[in-house]
């Protein structure tokens, strides 16, 4: 199993996915209004990528790890062996142990090591296991591992088994895994496979991968490699890749893969990548992607950066470049950097740069800073520099802050330094840590320095941070015994259900219900539905059920979706909002799935909400065959309700579509609603588009004369 590979089967599990931002095609609506042409646009959405794994950079990578010759084992070796690996605090060390025992293994005793990972007590560390197997039975037999991570019950097991395969496959052979990534049904395992194997493609050859890119239709899809396409091809040639990105049509998927492409260019010519963002593609880039340029620069020529960053035009933003260019600086000359903020003239941008010499100062020398600190004017410069210090010295010597803190006047920079030593604390010493929390002065500071120690407390003993919290006064107790209950329900749901129940306290049952709800939900929802029997609340009761079922549809939405089907409609029991939700988890794993759901539902105030969240999530990742089901559904109150998601949905990124489907709803006031909504944000972006569209469209006279500016 290749090193790469390893790494995402254990980032997929400790670390998650990440946002990116993506690009798609959208038909325009049927109408009979002339006036609505045939257009498309392009659409956004967050999408799921594979950060990299902590660690596998430097001295421990996988790459640098010596390969041990010990034999495997018996089955129980390598269930220990496994068992170490998962328990692993060390992310580095961590991914050295896990390449070690996978390069070892027989792939074809795969299928009798996941049998015997079953018996793992924890899901998270069983899952991770999974993913670890299956990743190494990929790279020698990526079918069979395949057709077992389908088997897997709960969608989220089978999505990241899915991801952990086709990085195994897609290093081995990226064209072949493209053609079965294909091949699996639309939902978000096929474009995690297709996004996975795009990016190894990326790697030998970025023009295939874009022509590959170019076969595909769903929104997500498209965009979910795009990115990580260009950001490949803009490190083995900028200038090449930024050529193939002008190209695209105009939309998001252009502007993503430019700015990728100069986040790229920045790491060898950042002054290039610089000014072709405030220049040539200005429109092509936000600010935040251009602060991220100085920011690549500052860490090769910070001095030079800063100077640049001083020419900005003068707004919030560019003051906080300013800062984060001389943060950079100062943590590699920190005594440079901090007489060049003392240079600066009085203003925004001086005490930005102070607060960015501080904050790495603070961290390399947090004595020296706290004095420096301390001389400094009252102000927010001070302020925040006090906070910086106060969380250096509290990790660092927390006799020393205790010190530093007396030294300071009472106010809000005292009561922040002292909330960073209590958080600090939390962790060694909880109780010592409640204490000074409930010597801070009453108010929010104190409720939020309160709830974090109690947290940290009930991780590590329950029962003593709950008696602690039953001795508090006032909202700092009903908060911190929520906080500390909400807890036990992730450990004991049955217990602290009971507790909440007893205590008649409805600000407590309504947190441990909802917490009770969602963690069982996902993972054992016949035994919570059978908890809801033991709430005599009636209300509590129906909202309890209803979040057991959208918890319940994360991990199998069919099996949710037949329940609420079947136990609410009709019954008056249940909320709307449950089937909103339900559609709308469906639709991001198996659209095709949710909208069949959807259809069969009777007309009615359900199907209604159901198609809104069906079509919510539906336009953001495929935004074509979202709007494709809508031309197809009858008319009446569902589709209307999915029309007006539809056009909110993509107002984002195409607002004359927008109004133009918001234009097709049959009722007149949502009509008039949504039209409104759109409209004047269209307006505001082309006022001379959206007048001409309006002359000739079948808006009614009335509305067109509230549209109309008034001379």
């Amino acid at each position: 199993m290749s090193g790469k590979a390893l790494i995402l089967s254990l980032s997929l599990m400790s670390l998650g996915l990440a946002g990116g931002f993506i690009a798609g095609r959208v038909s325009q609506p049927s109408s009979s209004d002339t006036s609505v042409a045939k257009q498309t646009f392009e659409s956004s959405t967050p999408s799921p990528t594979t950060p990299a794994f902590p660690g596998s950079i430097g001295d421990s990578s996988p790459s640098t790890v010596k390969k041990s010759s010990t034999p495997i084992g018996k089955q129980s070796d390598v269930l220990s062996q496994l068992s170490d690996i998962l328990e692993e605090t060390n992310d580095s060390k961590q991914t050295a142990m896990g390449y070690n025992l996978m390069e070892r293994l027989d792939p074809k005793q795969i299928p009798m090591y996941l049998e015997q990972v079953k018996t793992l007590p924890k899901k998270d560390k069983r899952l991770l296991a999974v993913n670890l197997l299956l990743g190494r039975w990929a790279t020698s037999d990526p079918a069979a591992a395949l057709t077992y991570a389908k088997g897997l019950s709960l969608v989220g097991e089978r999505s990241s088994a899915v991801q952990s395969i086709f990085s195994a496959w897609a290093e081995k052979s990226p064209q072949e895994a493209m053609a079965q990534a294909k091949q699996l049904s639309q939902g978000m395992e096929r474009r995690e496979a297709i996004s996975t194997t795009l990016t190894a493609l990326a790697k030998t050859d970025p023009a295939a991968a874009l022509a590959a890119l170019n076969e595909l239709s769903n929104g997500m899809e498209r965009t979910n490699a795009i990115q990580s396409i260009f950001t490949t091809w803009a490190t083995k040639s900028p200038q090449e890749a930024l050529t193939q990105a002008k190209q695209l049509p105009q939309g998001l998927e252009r502007r993503n893969a430019i700015s990728v492409t100069l986040m790229g260019m920045a790491n060898t010519d950042p002054e290039q990548a610089i000014q072709l963002a405030q220049g040539e593609m200005a429109k092509e880039m936000n600010p935040w992607e251009t602060q991220s340029l100085f920011s690549i620069w500052a860490n090769q020529d910070p001095q030079k950066a800063a100077g640049r960053a001083l020419q900005l035009p003068k707004s919030q933003m560019n003051d906080q470049v300013v800062g984060n260019v001389v943060s950079t600086w100062a943590a590699q000359d920190p005594d440079a950097a901090l007489q060049w903020a003392q240079a600066l003239p009085s203003g925004s941008q001086r005490d930005r740069a102070l607060q960015g010499v501080i904050s790495q100062w603070s961290f390399r020398d947090p004595n020296a800073a706290s004095a420096y600190v301390l001389a400094l004017p009252d102000g927010q410069t001070r302020n925040q520099g006090v906070q910086q210090v106060a969380q250096q010295l509290a990790q660092q010597d927390p006799a020393a802050v205790k010190d530093f803190i007396g030294k300071l006047p009472e106010g809000q920079a005292k009561n922040q330094a002292m909330q960073s030593l209590v958080f600090s604390m939390a962790q060694q010493d909880p109780q010592a840590a409640a204490d000074l929390a409930s010597s801070m002065p009453p108010g929010q500071m104190q409720n939020m320095a309160m709830q974090q120690v109690l947290s940290q407390w009930a991780q590590r003993d329950m029962q003593s941070a709950l008696a602690y919290a039953q001795k508090l006064d006032g909202p700092v107790q009903a908060q911190g015994i929520q906080q500390v209950v909400s807890q036990w329900a992730q450990q004991d749901p049955r217990a602290a259900l009971d507790y909440a129940i007893k205590s008649g306290q409805s600000d407590l049952q309504n947190s441990v219900f909802n917490s009770v709800a969602w963690s069982m939900g996902r993972e054992n929802p016949k035994d919570a539905l059978t908890m809801a029997d033991t709430i005599s609340d009636g209300n509590a009761k129906k909202n309890f059920i209803s979040n057991v079922v959208t918890a319940w549809a994360q991990s199998n939405p069919a099996g949710a979706a037949d329940y609420a089907q079947h136990n609410f409609v009709g019954t008056g029991q249940g909320q709307l909002n449950t089937f909103s939700n339900l559609a709308s988890n469906w639709a991001n794993s198996d659209p095709k799935a949710a909208s069949n759901w959807v259809s069969n539902l009777p007309d009615g105030d359900y199907r209604s909400r159901a198609t809104a969240g069906l079509i919510q999530t539906w336009a953001r990742n495929d935004p074509k065959a979202a709007g494709e089901w809508l031309q197809q559904a009858p008319a009446g109150s569902a589709r209307d309700q999915g029309l007006g998601a539809y056009s909110q949905q993509i107002s984002q990124v195409d607002i004359a579509a927008a109004t133009q489907w918001a234009n097709s709803i049959s009722d007149d006031t949502m009509r008039d609603q949504y039209v409104q909504m759109s409209y004047r944000r269209w307006a505001k972006q082309d006022a001379t588009a959206a007048s001409a569209w309006l002359a000739t469209s079948a808006v009614s006279d009335a509305m067109k004369k509230q549209l109309q500016p008034s001379n």
